[in-house]
């Protein structure tokens, strides 16, 4: 709302958990909050300051006690011209951890700075930005993204980004393309290539954990991975009907952890070079709002966090009812799977860290929403078969089943 002149937002989320099983050992929470305040001069200058704090505290033997990280950021944006828009910021970001038992994180605060500028004229656009950061990983970034698009014909897109790391500089760009439908007939693709870095390990009481040797990182300077990735395909619309169908690439020559606490000390492992495809469907039924959708992907072999099989299959209802649309409703059943995945794993002193499998993951769900006016309710369930050994990392299985619900009132529309 409007306040001090400006507008004033602020918001409060709260998470808590006893744990999974019958002991329920394994409690934590999570707590966020955020304050947010802009002034605009004439819609064309624009001040905002964010203050931003999250807190995570768990029991869980293996992770961090407590973690708190505090955002600080102040933006300003000015409208030069029509469709031209430059702007800058500035930051710090804080994290302190509970160092006692804590194998993973390290506290410490970074800051950066940053400008931007975005150009949007007749279907063309162009948007480039550069940040600098304390520290060296990365150092500083720079981004570049621009495009063409035409209503009747299609589109074309191209990015680059370059960056340095600890003195290595990386660079990687990529583009898409697609052609609007004829006839229901659609025509897209995408590529991404070149070098990517990212912190080699998780730091350790202020050093780098050794990296694998024969992966041929240096312990304590970011990997650098080269990484390229395709995907081509059609799609046909008609008569309510949807199908879609895409060849897919993928090649790196490093295969890195996602950087999560599960996977923190987990060496690097050899890169992937694998092809695949994915296909969608939607299928009418006699009932207009009643679709049967679903998609599947498959990859010639399977490689970390890259599942050989994933699938999901859905019955999906959508009405509004009554003359003023004030009464809506949503409903979804179906399920979700993959095959068997390679995960990332810490060496936990018994010598397994790298990469671990987990089982075949498989979940029917059930979720309905209804609205009315701007009061939303959900209802729904996860994992309705009880299936009992669901888990995304070795050893830290997810609850048998789940069932939720929210609401939401929506103010002022």
């Amino acid at each position: 709302p409007t306040a001090l002149g400006g507008s004033l937002g602020t918001g409060l989320e709260r998470m808590d958990t006893r744990g999974r099983g019958q002991n329920r050992q394994e409690g934590g929470n999570r707590t966020g909050s955020w304050v947010r305040y802009q002034v605009h001069l004439q819609n064309r200058f624009g001040i905002g300051l964010d203050l931003r704090r999250s807190q995570s505290q768990t029991k869980v033997v293996e992770y961090t006690p407590t973690l708190t990280r505090t955002d600080v950021m102040a933006r300003a944006g000015l409208r030069v011209a029509d469709g031209v828009v430059v702007s800058g910021s500035a930051g710090r970001s804080s994290l302190s951890a509970e160092t006692e038992a804590s194998m993973h994180r390290t506290g410490g605060s970074r800051g950066q700075i940053g400008g931007s500028l975005a150009v949007d004229r007749g279907g063309f656009w162009l948007n480039g930005a550069y940040r600098q950061f304390e520290g060296d990983l990365p150092s500083r970034a720079a981004d570049v993204s621009l495009g063409f698009t035409k209503d009747r014909w299609g589109g074309l897109t191209g990015r680059a980004s370059q960056g340095t790391w600890n003195g290595i500089g990386t660079l990687n760009y990529g583009g898409r393309a697609w052609v609007n439908p004829i006839r229901g007939v659609t025509i897209f693709g995408s590529f991404a290539e070149g070098e990517f870095g990212s912190r080699d390990a998780m730091l350790m009481d202020g050093t780098v954990a050794p990296a694998a040797p024969d992966i041929g990182i240096v312990p304590g300077v970011a990997a650098i991975t080269d990484r390229k990735t395709g995907r081509a395909g059609l799609s046909f619309s008609r008569w309510g009907l949807t199908l879609a169908g895409a060849t897919l690439y993928t090649w790196s020559d490093l295969a890195l952890p996602l950087g999560t606490e599960a996977d923190y000390g987990a060496p690097a492992d050899i890169g992937v070079n694998r092809s695949g495809f994915e296909a969608m469907v939607i299928l009418p039924t006699r009932w207009q709002a009643l679709t049967i959708e679903g998609s599947y992907q498959r990859w010639e072999e399977p490689g970390p966090y890259l599942p050989e099989q994933t699938y999901q299959g859905a019955f999906e209802y959508h009405k509004v009812f009554k003359e003023t649309g004030n009464l809506e409703l949503w409903f979804s059943a179906g399920v979700r799977g993959h095959d068997p995945m390679l995960t990332f794993v810490d060496d936990d002193g018994s010598s397994v860290g790298g990469l671990v499998e987990v089982p075949l993951y498989q979940s029917w769900y059930g979720h309905i929403q209804v609205r009315v006016l701007t009061v939303r309710l959900w209802l729904g369930m996860d994992n309705a078969t009880v299936r009992r050994d669901n888990q995304n990392y070795p050893g830290r299985l997810l609850p048998y089943a789940r069932s939720f619900f929210a609401l939401r009132w929506d103010l002022w529309n």
